[in-house]
């Protein structure tokens, strides 16, 4: 009888793996609005990646992130937090498929999955000052203003505080600028 021709392909290594944020927040604030994911590869493949949101099934959300003809060697994907239209997804959880496949379609790269979360919610500052009013001079009654805070975020463990000084509706300070953690 006729031999069969059996082709199996082999795999294309993928290797040192870096995701720069595994939570983002799109929101323009240009603090983790994107996420990027760099690996090496050992040879030159077609490189293709699409975004799903983890539902019952994976649904796409966003089915061409990067398709490129890639050499061998550092190779880098970012996802935005958008859809295929451009709009900013819906918080939640999110899956990065990334595969490859040589130029002669002899091998394959097995799917890499990076688990992103999206949280576009700003935290919630809440304040609360005593006493109401101050005047600071220095006769030792409400010359000082005490400040308490709460910040509470749905997913990051801090967030970013700025608390400003006004005079005369203008800012005249910084009283505090800095990550706080969030309860």
């Amino acid at each position: 009888g006729k031999g069969e021709v059996i082709k199996y392909k082999v795999a294309i290594r993928a290797n040192n793996l870096v995701i720069d944020n595994l939570l983002i927040s799109p929101n323009g604030d240009g603090n983790s609005d994107s996420v990027k994911i760099c690996f090496n590869i050992d040879e030159g493949a077609l490189v293709k990646s699409e975004v799903l949101k983890i539902i019952s099934s994976a649904e796409s959300v966003r089915g061409h992130l990067f398709e490129k003809k890639q050499e061998a060697g550092s190779c880098e994907v970012e996802w935005d937090g958008k859809n295929d239209k451009g709009e900013i997804v819906e918080d939640g959880a999110y899956i990065i498929k990334i595969t490859a496949s040589s130029l002669d379609g002899e091998k394959e790269l097995f799917p890499l999955k990076v688990f992103i979360t999206v949280d576009t919610t700003k935290p919630t500052i809440t304040l609360n000052r005593a006493p109401p009013a101050i005047s600071p001079n220095a006769d030792g009654i409400k010359d000082q203003l005490n400040i308490n805070y709460t910040i509470s975020d749905n997913l990051s463990p801090s967030a970013e505080a700025k608390l400003l000084l006004y005079k005369d509706n203008r800012a005249v300070g910084i009283v505090l600028d800095r990550t706080l953690p969030c309860s």
